[in-house]
């Protein structure tokens, strides 16, 4: 199913200040309580064999759209937590909660933020008002230590699809990342220097260990100067 936004001309006066406080209660039903509305204005719905596409409301969209920009922020974890299981990563972003709830950072204090896994690293986080959003945002930089181990994340502002998917395009652009697989024993060592000499500078080099405490070789990620990427050849698109 796909989703439009096609204008109807939006109301005037008190009558838009009373259409966009309804919809923005809607909003905090939906979004804050779960309970998903079931009188959202829909423009259109055109149904073509396997696919739908259903037109909404545009005054109805945008009024959506600032709603989640003032109280949804984007949780990225890099480094190590990068790669952690979900159930980690939403265990550290509940523990960043406990210790403003702990520090009496906000008052009244503010119930737990609704979660939305958006990608491998990335997480949106519905704040319960605008206040904590707007913090976590000029904080920038978070930090959690759990179970004995440290974890960072930034926080952004949330984007809307096109926004999102221009950020995600310049990340990808401004990263580079190598993984050698399988690791001989006897090859760790030259692993670095070699990544240097073929492709070119190793910026980061992940610990073999960073998923457990027991010492092992398996696979080793690494990050590299993001204008060397010509100089890499991926052996999956060879034909021998």
């Amino acid at each position: 199913m796909e989703m439009a936004d096609r204008g109807e001309e939006p109301p005037q006066g008190g009558e838009d200040e009373g259409f966009e406080e309804r919809v923005r209660m809607l909003m905090s039903l939906c979004y804050d309580d779960g309970l998903c509305p079931d009188d959202v204005p829909i423009d259109d719905v055109e149904i073509d064999e396997n696919e739908a596409v259903v037109t909404v409301n545009k005054r109805f969209d945008e009024i959506k759209i600032q709603w989640l920009k003032e109280r949804t922020v984007v949780i990225i974890f890099r480094d190590e937590a990068r790669d952690m299981p979900r159930s980690v990563k939403e265990d550290v972003v509940r523990a960043y909660e406990n210790g403003w709830k702990k520090d009496g950072t906000f008052e009244p204090q503010e119930g737990k933020g609704r979660v939305k896994f958006e990608g491998p690293n990335v997480i949106s986080y519905v704040a319960r008002d605008m206040v904590v959003a707007e913090w976590m945002v000029n904080e920038g930089l978070g930090e959690v230590r759990l179970k004995g181990k440290s974890y960072s994340f930034e926080m952004k502002k949330w984007m809307p699809k096109a926004e999102w998917k221009e950020f995600r395009r310049n990340e990808l652009e401004n990263t580079f990342w190598v993984i050698a697989i399988q690791v001989p024993l006897d090859a760790y060592c030259y692993l670095q220097s070699s990544l240097t000499r073929v492709i070119g500078p190793v910026l980061k080099m992940d610990s073999p260990d960073r998923f457990s405490s027991n010492p092992r070789l398996l696979n080793i990620k690494c990050e590299i100067e993001p204008e060397c990427r010509s100089r890499f050849k991926d052996r999956t698109n060879d034909s021998g």
